[in-house]
């Protein structure tokens, strides 16, 4: 059965990587900072596996960027939406029953209700009342998509050209570049008020949701539940549970409806992670970091667009966002060099990565970084990919989704908005080289 079931799973794999559609690629000029978005023909390229590359922290924010499947103009998602049915064959024999690989298996089901029943005490000690517990959670069961989507996260799978490739779509770029010509005067006031360029703001609206096209179909409190139940790591398990209780209190406090109108349903969906609303707070992110700018009384993330990316503005000015800074930059490094250096966990001063390790920096036309900024060297694609140097400002992104990929792809994203848009006030350039 085992040996079948392994012959069944590389046969499939196989089958998903034979060819993948046409797409928009990005190409590196010879600044070595510019990336043109080019439309390459008959051209079939299927992502390798990356290297791992150590997180300094687990998101504290968002783990799942990408709920676009069916929903996102104009990206690219066939390789993940193929992919993932394959990888699930794996994540079935292990995790889930043997004999059905969309059902959880016997324990589970048979252990799930009673650890429904302590998050219900520990939600009742928190002020949720007993009708909204029993509107909530009286028929919540594991979710089988949220697990598995878990498992196929694109930027676990994915090359920084791949990656990009989906995430930085001439749609996106084109949307980002109307949308911030459109709210050009709230994004000045919010940008100047919080010391974070409008460009980001605009960045990660459209990478999180299509700039609120697609806010994700997971009933939030199912997908809590399951993560905070099925998460291998108690730290985890610890971060979903708690991300549940504030939910169960945001219903209960009003602030997501409890109603089966538009406005109600909206509000209890997201990610398959539990992030809702267009900039896709965590339920703790909105309790902590959500405004209500617009000044109705109301911390509206769903359809308030003033609330939506003030709401970013403040998460990254309270996560340490440094007004001017660098972000990051490529660097080039030796044939031998220590592979423990490679890692989010190793911060030094761009001097001493040059004098004691030869790393050197590979600016292209942008500013070189200063030789006393602290930074961490990664290479998201392994020995033989490109390598960079990340700086303060890029964890900050990375408070979002601790993935490298997601902050290089919310870098590039924001690049070339703010260049196609030719802003009409300065905005700090990116001291960045992809």
């Amino acid at each position: 059965m085992a040996v079948t079931l392994f012959s069944c799973t590389v046969l499939a794999i196989a089958l998903v990587l034979r060819k993948y559609p046409r797409s928009l690629v990005v190409v590196p000029a010879n600044s070595h900072q510019l990336y043109l978005l080019k439309d390459r023909h008959n051209e079939p390229s299927a992502p390798t596996l990356p290297s791992a590359n150590p997180v300094l922290q687990p998101s504290s924010h968002n783990d799942a960027a990408y709920e676009f499947e069916g929903g996102a103009q104009g990206m690219w998602i066939a390789p993940i939406k193929r992919m993932s049915s394959a990888r699930s064959l794996f994540f079935a024999s292990t995790t889930l029953s043997g004999n059905d690989n969309s059902k959880p298996s016997q324990d589970a089901e048979l252990k799930f209700p009673d650890w429904i029943a302590m998050v219900k005490g520990d939600a009742a000690s928190k002020g949720v009342s007993e009708q909204v517990l029993e509107w909530a959670l009286h028929d919540v069961t594991i979710s089988v998509d949220s697990v598995t989507h878990k498992k196929t996260e694109p930027e676990k799978i994915l090359t920084v050209d791949a990656y990009l490739k989906r995430m930085v779509n001439e749609t996106r770029v084109s949307q980002g570049v109307a949308r911030l010509k459109a709210n050009s005067e709230l994004l000045t006031e919010i940008s100047q008020k919080y010391g974070v360029p409008s460009q980001f703001l605009v960045s990660i609206w459209g990478i999180e949701t299509n700039y609120g096209s697609y806010m994700g179909e997971f009933d939030i409190i199912q997908a809590l539940a399951t993560m905070g139940f099925t998460e291998e790591l108690m730290s985890r398990r610890t971060y979903f549970r708690g991300e549940l209780l504030e939910a169960l209190v945001m219903l209960e406090t009003g602030t997501a409806q409890t109603g089966t109108g538009p406005q109600g349903s909206k509000r209890l969906r997201g990610s398959w992670a539990g992030a809702t609303g267009q900039c896709q707070f965590m339920p703790t992110s909105f309790r902590d970091y959500a405004v209500d700018y617009d000044g109705d009384g109301r911390r509206d993330i769903w359809e308030s667009k003033a609330d939506i990316l003030a709401s970013i503005a403040n998460y990254f000015k309270a996560h340490g966002w440094k007004d001017g800074a660098p972000i990051f930059q490529k660097v080039h490094v030796p044939k031998k060099l220590d592979k423990s250096l490679v890692d989010l966990k190793v911060v030094k001063s761009v001097e001493d990565w040059d004098r004691l390790h030869g790393i050197t920096l590979d600016p292209g036309s942008a500013p070189r970084l200063p030789r006393a900024e602290m930074a961490s060297l990664v290479m998201p694609d392994g020995p033989k990919g490109e390598a960079y140097l990340l700086c303060e400002n890029f964890r900050v992104i990375m408070r979002y989704n601790s993935r490298v990929l997601y902050g290089l792809a919310v870098c590039e994203l924001a690049r070339l908005i703010q260049e196609r848009a030719s802003m009409p006030y300065p905005t700090p350039p990116l001291c960045s080289s992809l």
